[in-house]
C-alpha cells in the first residue's frame, strides 16, 4: 500500500512512540446526553507540559479513527474524546526532545526550578525531531 500520507502517519507512528504511555494526556470517563441517547465519552485533560500543535495531530487522528472505512465492525467502539481547558495532573515523562515540550512551560521550570532541574530531573533530549507542518481540517 502506497497512500500519499503514509508518511504522514508514519510520522505520527513516531512521535506516539516517543511520548508514550506517559506522554499522554489524562482522561475521565463520562457520560453525555446526544439527541435523547445517553453515550460513554472520555473527556480528555490538558497536558500543560506538551507542545500546543501535538494536539492538533491528535485531533486529526481521532478524527480519521471515526471513518467508516478504516473501522473494524466487530469489536469495541471507540468512545468520542472531548477535549477540555482542564489540566491533567499527569507529570511531564522525561527524555523528550525538546521541541516536545511546550517552550512555556520549560521557560516556567527553568525559572521556578532551574537550568539544572531540567538538565539532570527532566533530561531533555538534545535528539533533533522536527515537528510536522500539518494542517488539521
Amino acid at each position: 500500500m502506497n497512500s500519499p500520507d503514509l508518511s504522514s502517519w508514519k510520522y505520527f507512528r513516531d512521535l506516539l512512540t516517543k511520548l508514550s504511555v506517559d506522554g499522554m494526556s489524562s482522561e475521565e470517563e463520562d457520560v453525555e446526553e446526544i439527541s435523547n441517547i445517553h453515550v460513554p465519552v472520555f473527556r480528555v485533560k490538558l497536558c500543560v507540559w506538551r507542545n500546543p500543535v501535538i494536539s492538533d495531530y491528535f485531533k486529526y487522528i481521532d478524527k480519521e479513527s471515526q471513518n467508516s472505512d478504516l473501522r473494524s465492525t466487530r469489536g469495541m467502539k471507540c468512545h468520542p474524546r472531548i477535549p477540555t481547558t482542564v489540566p491533567g495532573s499527569t507529570p511531564a515523562p522525561k527524555r523528550l526532545p525538546t521541541c516536545l515540550y511546550k517552550e512555556e512551560w520549560l521557560q516556567i521550570q527553568e525559572e521556578i526550578k532551574g537550568k539544572q532541574w531540567i538538565e539532570d530531573e527532566l533530561q531533555v533530549s538534545s535528539e533533533v525531531f522536527n515537528l510536522l507542518e500539518f494542517v488539521a481540517q
